[in-house]
């Protein structure tokens, strides 16, 4: 198996485990009953049980649609894998430092892809589970786009387990958010990265998500309690981009089969 298949296999391999163990800490901190537990667990990729409360029983009509979605996004998935060798040939040609940039785009088709995909499949459990994103490119703050609209999944788990029972203390909150985050993408890509090849490359993408915390403590004291909506969204993409090369490093660039393959 190629180092790029090795990367994808094992992200696929200890994303379940981990996701899976997020639920079980989800049950525990809420300390009440869930509904229907075992549909949760075991039939919906949420990690929270805050974001199965928000289920709705589905319709014919979100089969469709979203069986036409997925079936769209399938059909691009496809192209992309077809021309990878000229895509992989393509982003190799640019500086190594723009690599990460190159596949922001893809970054985000890809969570639409899979999170699609996995939304069809929880009709199983009877209910239309709310979606993985909410349309982040609309973020009007740093705050906004991790705490409402990227990754939602995710970010009402951060919610529930750390920010609630932190709530007296938001910048603590703030900074264990992401630092936890950090520590959980080196879990599913630096590790597997540094086992087949031993190459460290550990504490990029932590302090990607460190920085980012920081950026939501700088926007909020900055700009909190003035009116520059401009100036706000300007400050979320240089912040949020920037860095980019932290977090999209050989690692994720791997796990994506972009890294050429010598």
């Amino acid at each position: 198996m190629s180092t790029n298949g090795y990367m994808a296999t094992s992200f696929a391999v200890s994303a379940i485990p981990l996701f899976f163990g997020m639920k079980i800490v989800s049950v525990i901190v809420k300390r009440e009953k869930t509904p229907e537990m075992g549909r949760f667990l075991f039939l919906t990729p949420l990690h929270s049980v805050d974001t199965w409360a928000d289920r709705k029983r589905f319709k014919g009509t979100d089969v469709k649609r979203l069986a036409v979605r997925t079936g769209a996004l399938t059909l691009i998935y496809v192209i992309i894998v077809y021309f990878s060798d000229s895509l992989r040939d393509f982003v190799s040609r640019m500086p190594r430092g723009l690599w990460g940039f190159s596949v922001l785009p893809f970054v985000l088709f890809m969570g639409e892809f899979i999170s699609s995909a996995l939304i069809l499949a929880s009709l199983t459990s009877g209910y239309r589970i709310p979606d993985y994103h909410r349309s982040p490119l609309r973020s009007a703050t740093l705050a906004e786009f991790w705490g409402t609209r990227w990754n939602v999944w995710q970010s009402d788990w951060f919610k529930q387990v750390i920010f609630s029972p932190l709530r007296r203390s938001p910048t603590t909150a703030v900074l264990i958010v992401f630092l936890v985050s950090g520590l959980a993408h080196e879990l599913l890509f630096t590790l597997p990265l540094y086992l087949r090849t031993g190459m460290n490359a550990f504490g990029g993408m932590t302090v990607y998500f460190v920085l980012q915390g920081g950026g939501i403590l700088i926007d909020r004291k900055v700009f909190g309690k003035s009116n520059q909506p401009c100036f706000r969204r300007f400050f979320l993409w240089l912040w949020l981009l920037l860095p980019t090369p932290l977090f999209i490093g050989e690692a994720v660039l791997r796990t994506l089969h972009v890294w050429p393959e010598r």
